[in-house]
């Protein structure tokens, strides 16, 4: 290492004393002490002089390379902070999320509310209306907002609702499925809080029916995900639907009359369900879309057992169709001989009343 790279060296240590000396001192008592300096730091050498000159580039190097080397850990503390900001701004952004996703049913209904259809059937999004609601449950829920702006919450929102959309979408499926099982004695409990007085006018009484289903969920489901009360009064509406569209089979003549029951049954259940065509149908009456997944379904209204035909036009219409699971649903029971050839192929065997359970369960 030269001369001047070893007196750079030592003036950079000293860089705080030396520049505080700089500002202070005349331009002459400065070089004088810098001569001190380089007397005192260099005195194992033998050299008990340089010139002032050298003296002075070499502060002026050290000077430089000190800026160069404080603007480069100023740089490298600020990357720092930004990442711990980072950090801790995604570490919050998590817990907002999943705090949304834990209390979405509420949620979930107030973006609804805030969804408004004028006289012509025109829907707008009043976003004043959302924005108090979400600023209410970052105050009483949250109750911090980490300076965080408006945006950022609407943003946490719809994260939570990719995730909880899902789950809600399984536990309403469950819930309805559960009220199409127990239908016969809801609707008693329904029928009974229809109350007719003496004049004949009929009103309904809602806080009676409400402690109805509050009794269904507490013994029956044994759980509530945090859902409104309302949200169980719209699921035992589409079960309803389900369970009404099951009493009225009796009314079915033909098979494409059957057809047509089954489509319904699975669109009232909360499937997509596609009709194939008429004629040239490869074995196939239905298809129901249930995410990603695919199932055939061959539609048999008979009056007798159904047998093997079925069974086979159905896997033929699987692979047609290229389809993930088939199944043949039926008002009547299935011969030994379709069974085994079923259980082979992996069809399931079906009627309309073990259907939706079914699809529900893949």
């Amino acid at each position: 290492m030269s001369i001047k790279d070893r007196m750079v060296e030592r003036m950079m240590k000293n860089y705080p004393i030396l520049n505080r000396k700089y500002r202070e001192l005349h331009y002459v008592n400065f070089l004088k002490y810098l001569e001190d300096f380089s007397k005192k730091e260099f005195s194992e050498s033998g050299r008990e002089y340089y010139a002032k000159s050298f003296l002075f580039d070499c502060y002026i190097e050290a000077e430089k390379r000190s800026i160069r080397i404080e603007s480069e850990n100023r740089k490298e503390e600020k990357r720092r902070e930004e990442e711990i900001r980072k950090k801790e701004a995604d570490e919050f952004e998590k817990y907002v999320i999943s705090e949304m996703v834990k209390h979405y049913a509420v949620l979930r209904t107030k973006f609804s509310r805030a969804k408004v259809v004028d006289e012509y059937g025109i829907e707008t999004f009043n976003e004043e209306q959302f924005d108090e609601d979400l600023k209410y449950f970052v105050r009483n829920v949250l109750k911090e907002n980490k300076n965080m702006p408006q945006a950022f919450f609407f943003h946490c929102f719809e994260q939570a609702k990719e995730v909880a959309e899902k789950e809600f979408d399984e536990f309403e499926k469950y819930v309805i499925s559960e009220m199409v099982k127990h239908y016969a004695v809801l609707k008693t409990k329904f029928n009974r809080a229809n109350v007719v007085d003496e004049y004949g006018i009929e009103t309904f009484n809602e806080e009676q029916f409400d402690e109805d289903l509050k009794y269904f969920v507490r013994k029956v489901l044994r759980e509530n995900k945090n859902m409104p009360q309302e949200f169980f009064f719209r699921c035992f509406e589409k079960a309803k639907e389900v369970a009404e569209i099951d009493f009225n089979v009796s009314n079915i003549q033909t098979g494409e009359d059957y057809e047509r029951f089954v489509r319904e049954l699975c669109v009232s259940a909360g499937f997509e369900c596609g009709m194939t065509p008429k004629t040239g149908d490869q074995g196939v009456d239905l298809i129901v879309r249930k995410d990603r997944t695919h199932i055939a379904i061959q539609c048999k209204f008979y009056s007798s057992l159904i047998g093997n035909a079925a069974v086979q036009e159905v896997i033929a219409g699987q692979k047609f169709y290229n389809c993930d699971y088939a199944c043949v649903v039926s008002n009547q029971d299935y011969t030994d001989s379709a069974r085994k050839l079923a259980n082979a192929a992996d069809v399931k065997l079906l009627s309309h009343e073990t259907l939706i359970p079914y699809l529900q369960k893949l």
